[in-house]
């Protein structure tokens, strides 16, 4: 079966919310905010490649499941869709923040 090739796009919010991790991060230690984004690009590309692969995020319902998420860092969501054309990386979720605050990427154009 022929691997299905789909359009990778990155939400405004994803950049935004890599930036002020990142930003926080390098305040404490340059090299862990430089290894940080680093190791993070190598997971978006193993999410590229098998991107169903990893679980449904269950916070935003929908019946066809293409809300899905991918641990990072175990502090960390990396929260996408997929599309039949594409994969739309939307937001780097810190787990501490409030679990209700997930559902609003449904809203990202």
């Amino acid at each position: 079966m022929a691997k299905k090739e789909r359009e990778v796009k990155v939400h405004p919010e994803f950049d935004k919310s890599l930036y002020e991790n990142y930003q926080y991060l390098k305040q404490e230690s340059p090299q862990f905010a430089a290894e940080f984004k680093d190791e993070l690009i190598a997971q978006m590309e193993r999410i590229i490649e098998h991107p169903l692969a990893y679980p449904k995020e269950e916070a935003i319902p929908g019946k066809r499941g293409i809300y899905r998420y991918s641990v990072y860092k175990k502090s960390w969501k990396i929260i996408y869709k997929v599309l039949d054309s594409s994969l739309v990386f939307l937001k780097l979720f810190h787990v501490k923040q409030n679990p209700k605050r997930i559902y609003e990427v449904k809203k990202y154009k």
